[in-house]
């Protein structure tokens, strides 16, 4: 993660663990996740949470304000553990998504770029689409209201998301690993980031958030051509 703005309520230890204190506030990373790649994914482990205290993981776009939380600004989405909400752009008004998560969980947060499509995992498990049309230059963004800790893996251990792990998903490369499987194909045909069981309630794509809908959520099409047509 990047060093943290002097306002911020965070502090970022050996690259990949945050300590939130007292107060509100966000951190980002440096650099934006790779658009070449068809599949984006990163996971976050809460090691320290009271109930009384929240923690937000997700996307957004810089500049970011680092005392907000994310999916509170413009051009951010985000899951909340206190409700299990996600919220894209409303500081206000989340939608409900999964369940609230607590102390000990691991949040994975995917990115799919064919369909601009954003995702949530809890302990290894999809929770379906969460936002579609999210076509922005983001950044990865883990913010908190209350003395948290939080550790953050971004492919250099194994994820708790299978699939992720078969796939070139990382956002930094594993130390000690074999070289990377090749890159799959279209997102469009594969049954294993979406094709859920029949006993999973979670994963129907009626939960997701149309970030198109949204109303600052305009791209130039010149620099950014829209994702393929379904039929």
């Amino acid at each position: 993660m990047t060093d943290t703005d002097d306002d911020s309520n965070a502090a970022v230890m050996d690259k990949t663990t945050i300590v939130f204190c007292q107060g509100q506030g966000c951190v980002m990373t440096n650099l934006p996740i790779p658009m070449h790649q068809e599949f984006v994914y990163w996971e976050v482990k809460i090691l320290q949470l009271e109930e009384c205290d929240r923690v937000a993981i997700g996307l957004g776009t810089k500049p970011y304000p680092c005392w907000r939380l994310p999916g509170w600004h413009r051009h951010s989405v985000a899951y909340h553990s206190h409700t299990g909400a996600v919220h894209a752009s409303d500081p206000l008004v989340g939608r409900p998504y999964g369940p609230p998560y607590k102390e000990g969980d691991v949040i994975g947060v995917g990115y799919l770029r064919n369909t601009n499509t954003v995702f949530f995992t809890r302990n290894g498990k999809n929770l379906g689409k969460a936002s579609i049309g999210f076509k922005f230059p983001v950044y990865p963004v883990v913010g908190a209201i209350g003395p948290c800790q939080v550790s953050v893996n971004f492919g250099q251990q194994d994820y708790l998301f299978a699939p992720a792990n078969l796939r070139e998903a990382a956002l930094a490369p594993k130390q000690g690993s074999l070289p990377p499987p090749p890159a799959y194909g279209d997102v469009r045909n594969t049954i294993m980031l979406f094709g859920a069981s029949d006993d999973d309630d979670n994963t129907t794509d009626t939960r997701h958030l149309d970030y198109s809908q949204q109303p600052h959520a305009s791209f130039d099409p010149a620099s950014s051509p829209p994702p393929p047509r379904y039929t």
